[in-house]
């Protein structure tokens, strides 16, 4: 008998590499492991690698990719585990060329299922709803046939967060501009800009400006520096 690995997670992903790690039974001291695309590889122990340590680094990915890695313990009386199946997906690659443009007009659909690839989306709201916000929308947009629905209310509170893949590190986020257009219902509505160091933590996120419409029902262009924002 020799029980399977548990817990298999990918750590430190980035857009091009991603450490794997699992948790398993003191019965077994090496793992066999394979990976490759999504879908592409069927476990064969004798094309598979060994490791001797409950985690793996995985190098030379490719960005915005969903892989596929199979493991199985290998006990120390011999015998083999079954196999593990995880699927992970790296990162995309950061902005590294300016303007970067997005018009949310290129996702095929309208709802809580489409959302650009390599943007991240938080939703917080203390009410029971379901629905991932923010969304790709087209009822209203300001180039066909798209745009991005956020939803927010201060009584409750909720509030939805658009998070843009990160910045090459030789781009100084305070030399940078955001142009958008801008639609609410409701003029009390506004929108906040900032930047966040980390995709899954709120508190992260640094406002460095407000925005208001000053008019209802149609898009408005908005701009915002920048340049406020100290590093």
């Amino acid at each position: 008998n020799c029980p399977r690995v548990q817990d298999v997670a990918a750590v430190n992903v980035q857009s091009q590499q991603a450490d794997i790690v699992w948790n398993s039974s003191s019965d077994a001291s090496s793992w066999y492991y394979m990976y490759g695309l999504k879908d592409s590889v069927v476990f064969d122990i004798n094309n598979a690698e060994l490791a001797y340590e409950d985690s793996i680094s995985l190098t030379n990915l490719m960005a915005n990719t969903e892989y596929d890695i199979f493991i199985m313990s290998a006990c120390d009386n011999g015998e083999n585990s079954e196999v593990v199946k995880y699927t992970f997906a790296t990162l995309c690659d950061p902005i590294s060329t300016l303007p970067y443009r997005e018009s949310f007009d290129t996702y095929g659909g309208s709802g809580s299922a489409y959302y650009p690839n390599c943007w991240y989306r938080k939703y917080v709201s203390t009410s029971s709803t379901t629905v991932s916000y923010p969304y790709i929308y087209s009822t209203y947009f300001n180039t066909a046939p798209a745009s991005l629905y956020m939803y927010g209310l201060t009584s409750t509170p909720t509030y939805s967060v658009a998070i843009m893949q990160p910045f090459d590190d030789n781009i100084n986020l305070n030399t940078l501009q955001v142009d958008l257009s801008l639609r609410t219902a409701t003029l009390t509505n506004y929108l906040l800009v900032g930047v966040m160091t980390d995709p899954d933590n709120v508190s992260t996120f640094t406002v460095v400006d407000t925005l208001y419409c000053t008019a209802t029902s149609v898009f408005e262009p908005k701009t915002s520096s920048l340049a406020r924002f100290s590093p």
